[in-house]
């Protein structure tokens, strides 16, 4: 008998304009709007008996807004015989949010149901808790980056993107406002080998620094998430078209939220985790009429200092072994010229579920998907089937009791027209 509605509204525009052939502009903005509202019964515990369910009755109230503007200006020049490619860039954001949720208490009214003998249409319990709060952010960045060709064989990247950060908290019910003010950097440093024309290696260094929205249980602000990483990698051109990557990485972050053991409804702010493992990649033409998408990771991701999580516990929803694989077919000459048909699948390993239970895991799953399309002139007609055999999987988690099912078998019919 609950309700609830979701509304959301999407606006992207870019716009680019070539000054002359070394010099170009490139202005972007995207705004989101959305909404929740209504009436929701969520499960809360289980006791011991294996087969009843405590539940809370919640009636909630949220909207929020994004509006990101960028503008980037690349640029080609020479310094004697060293090759420049200039990257400026301004960007703005703002963020607000208004959340407004009411809520029984299971410890005083348990709402509960017999999984397994479910008597429906109980009286709704008693609202006797209230969460009233309000969030307004706005960040804007400057960024430069220089990729700097030193010979024919050596390439270097040299970056940095500064943050300037500010939020506002305001927590209705007890009348309380917090507001920060952040300053952060990220920069970032990459080298490039090629020692033959089909054959490159690589390795970077990056900090990284993130806003986070949002509050925890206590109506408290989170610190921003940052985090240091790095990488090596190579990239093989097997035949014209046809090129591999791989790479292996290691990634430390702080301020990573997470769901909150303790009420799931919120979030916190883990210690510091650590994400580590490599990543292999396959793209191109494998002959003029069929070409190859595909990849493969292994990641090992892991708290590494926390007051509330356990050290060593593996992070929420990240599988260690993801993969997929797409293949598509395309007519070249005669009657069918511009037809493509194509399959593949995807594939994700079990994952925790929960992060204040760690013997609960998502199960791993394989989705099988198919695609084809006509060209003809500046149009393009297309027909995707994604989970063709319609399997029930769960794509993610935010505790045992609150599981993400899958998209069913979906079609998507499509047409592009290009001017």
């Amino acid at each position: 008998g609950d309700d609830s509605v979701s509304e959301a509204g999407i606006l992207q525009v870019r716009l680019e304009h070539a000054f002359n052939t070394d010099w170009h502009l490139r202005v972007a903005t995207h705004l989101n709007t959305g909404s929740l509202t209504g009436l929701q019964t969520g499960a809360t515990g289980i006791l011991d008996d294996g087969r009843t369910l405590l539940r809370e009755f919640r009636r909630h109230d949220f909207t929020w807004g994004v509006a990101i503007g960028q503008a980037e200006l690349v640029g080609r020049f020479e310094t004697g015989p060293i090759a420049h490619t200039l990257l400026l860039g301004l960007e703005h954001e703002r963020y607000n949010s208004t959340e407004n949720l009411l809520r029984s208490t299971p410890r005083l009214d348990p709402f509960a149901i017999d999984l397994f003998n479910p008597v429906y249409g109980q009286a709704k319990p008693p609202f006797t808790r209230r969460y009233s709060a309000s969030e307004n952010v706005g960040n804007t960045a400057v960024y430069l980056q220089d990729q700097i060709a030193l010979s024919p064989e050596w390439k270097l990247l040299l970056g940095n993107r500064t943050d300037f950060y500010n939020q506002t908290f305001r927590d209705k019910v007890a009348n309380e406002r917090t507001e920060q003010d952040r300053t952060g950097f990220s920069p970032r440093a990459g080298l490039v080998y090629q020692p033959l024309s089909f054959l490159a290696l690589y390795g970077n260094v990056a900090a990284s620094f993130r806003p986070n929205t949002g509050f925890d249980s206590a109506s408290r602000p989170f610190a921003p998430e940052t985090g240091f990483a790095y990488e090596v990698g190579t990239k093989l051109d097997l035949f014209d078209g046809l090129s591999v990557t791989a790479a292996a990485f290691h990634i430390e972050k702080e301020n990573v939220l997470t769901t909150d053991p303790a009420d799931f409804f919120f979030q916190i702010a883990a210690g510091a985790v650590r994400s580590q493992g490599f990543d292999v990649s396959l793209v191109g033409q494998v002959t003029p009429e069929f070409r190859v998408i595909g990849g493969y990771a292994f990641i090992d991701a892991a708290v590494t200092r926390d007051e509330v999580l356990r050290v060593g516990s593996p992070l929420l929803n990240i599988p260690r072994h993801s993969g997929s694989l797409l293949g598509i077919y395309e007519v070249q000459a005669g009657d069918w010229k511009g037809f493509g048909i194509g399959g593949g699948f995807r594939a994700v390993g079990s994952r925790l579920g929960d992060s204040g239970g760690e013997s609960f895991r998502l199960p791993g799953y394989i989705l099988t998907d198919a695609l084809a399309y006509y060209r003809y002139e500046n149009l393009r007609f297309g027909l995707n089937v994604d989970n063709i055999f319609d399997e029930t999987y769960y794509e993610r988690s935010y505790n045992t009791f609150w599981v993400g099912v899958g998209e069913p078998r979906r079609v998507t019919v499509s047409m592009t027209a290009r001017f």
